[in-house]
């Protein structure tokens, strides 16, 4: 199970970075995309997993990315949910 180390960086000695850990991915993609500062408004958030870092911030927007390489696609995942109810209305 890969650990995904959530990370909130504010670039200024007088706001700690905020620093969780997760095993859940989809959990990391809605911290890249949804989770804010409670400090201040220029900070950046990023996301390391196995020696790669997806950031986001005002220049630059992973989450895209990260989701394609972590989260299912939902092509599949509809696809596999139509098979599912074409069985269960058969049955």
């Amino acid at each position: 199970m890969k650990t995904f180390r959530l990370r909130i960086s504010h670039g200024l000695s007088m706001f700690p970075d905020i620093i969780k850990n997760t095993t859940d991915p989809d959990k990391a993609l809605n911290f890249l995309k949804y989770e804010t500062s409670p400090y201040s408004r220029g900070y950046s958030k990023s996301i390391e997993v196995d020696g790669k870092v997806y950031v986001k911030n005002i220049a630059i927007n992973d989450a895209k990315v990260f989701k394609e390489d972590y989260i299912c696609h939902e092509e599949s995942v509809d696809f596999s949910q139509r098979i599912w109810r074409m069985i269960l209305l058969k049955l």
